[in-house]
């Protein structure tokens, strides 16, 4: 995984704000059992605690409440690099993404390199 560098002023304030409702990102909360619900992602603190998703053991069981938080990963990486002005960390999502063929195996270090930045932020 890469390792980031500290971002620069702008890139943090960017961050740290909320974006326009137009600019926001959209989440689906994928359940099997309730279906599909949308949800708005405005600020890199509410995609990096949204997206994940349950442990395959418990997807896979009958009855389970578990739950896929899904981003569309090449929306991420827009997202990233158009509203928040983040290129570096949108290059290293894409890295992720290009790395990993499938969510399961993408989105752990997708949720790491998105902490890493919100911890180099709280830094500052």
């Amino acid at each position: 995984m890469t390792s980031l560098t500290q971002p620069d002023t702008e890139t943090a304030a960017a961050h740290q704000s909320r974006a326009e409702f137009d600019d926001r990102l959209i989440g689906v909360k994928m359940h099997g059992h309730k279906g599909n619900e949308q949800v708005n992602l405005y600020t890199l603190a509410e995609v990096a605690e949204f997206i994940g998703m349950a442990p395959m053991e418990a997807l896979q069981q009958y009855g389970t409440k578990g739950m896929i938080h899904y981003v569309d990963p090449n929306a991420l990486v827009e997202w990233l690099a158009t509203v928040q002005g983040d290129e570096e960390l949108a290059a290293a999502v894409e890295a992720e993404i290009e790395a990993h063929d499938n969510y399961k195996d993408r989105i752990e270090p997708i949720k790491e390199l998105l902490k890493e930045r919100l911890e180099q932020i709280e830094e500052r």
